[in-house]
């Protein structure tokens, strides 16, 4: 580490995949979203830059982070920790310096479109991208107030369609030892939209959202972009396949496993990594 330079802020907002989690039974997921590590892909990305670089770094991803839509009750979210993605937006903006990097990587949990009452993909989307380019404006607007060079960078969805991919092996599986995966039921439960009868509909939901996500960031972009801000859209974390059931957790059938994380971290770390050259890091 190069301990010359000054430390890099870079910061996260996400859902359960960059908080590191997983369904498991009640009690354990209310103490992990409570007092649990967040041991996720970013974890592995901040230990790369502190190879590198002097890191401070600041994981406000939580399991069950919304934007649109209160899939919990007020009274649910308080009591396991949930905050939604404008909440992430104001603990970032509530930081004494604005980071350097700020990663976003969210939005999964308003594919569950099953429990919605308003089934139109395209009033879904709408509102999406509407609030989503609304948080992204309010991090675009602090970040050029400071006299420093920022990035932020917004991934597309992780693959639905490999997601759903994944769990056909992992059902089969079971099938064959139904010890495996003790939680995988529970993942219907609280997310309906993966069952297999709705396949197509959630990967169609997805790619809309991507194409709005894609376009609020194109216009954030053209709007604030400057020799002091970047702002990034990319799609390496989608374009990840597997058929391997040592991706996911063997605890529920469905989240990164630790080998799944570190490929997570493998497919972002270049983009990241372009960063540092813009930010005089490299």
């Amino acid at each position: 580490m190069n301990s010359s330079k000054k430390p890099l802020l870079i910061a996260a907002i996400g859902d359960s995949i960059t908080a590191g989690f997983h369904i498991a039974s009640d009690l354990n997921m209310f103490l992990r979203m409570w007092f649990g590590r967040k041991q996720s892909w970013f974890s592995e990305i901040t230990r790369r830059l502190e190879d590198k670089i002097p890191v401070i770094s600041h994981n406000f991803s939580t399991a069950g982070s919304e934007l649109t839509y209160n899939f919990f009750s007020p009274f649910l979210g308080r009591l396991y920790n949930i905050t939604s993605m404008i909440g992430q937006v104001d603990e970032v903006l509530r930081l004494p310096l604005f980071p350097e990097i700020v990663l976003i990587w969210t939005g999964h949990n308003e594919l569950n479109w099953t429990i919605r009452k308003e089934k139109d993909f395209s009033k879904i989307t709408a509102q999406f991208r509407q609030e989503f380019q609304k948080q992204l404006e309010r991090l675009c607007g602090r970040a050029l107030e400071q006299n420093r060079k920022a990035a932020i960078i917004v991934f597309e969805f992780i693959s639905i369609r490999v997601l759903f991919h994944i769990r056909e092996l992992a059902a089969k599986a079971r099938e064959e030892n139904p010890k495996l995966f003790p939680y995988f039921e529970k993942g219907y439960q609280m997310f309906e939209s993966i069952k297999p009868e709705f396949k197509e509909q959630t990967i169609r939901l997805a790619d809309m959202m991507n194409a709005e996500m894609e376009e609020a960031v194109r216009f954030c972009a053209q709007k604030y972009q400057s020799g002091k801000l970047q702002i990034v859209y990319s799609d390496s974390l989608s374009k990840m396949s597997t058929d391997s059931l040592e991706d996911i957790t063997d605890v529920d059938g469905w989240h990164p496993s630790a080998k799944g994380q570190r490929q997570l971290a493998e497919a972002a770390w270049p983009v990241v990594q372009k960063q540092l050259d813009f930010l005089l890091y490299s």
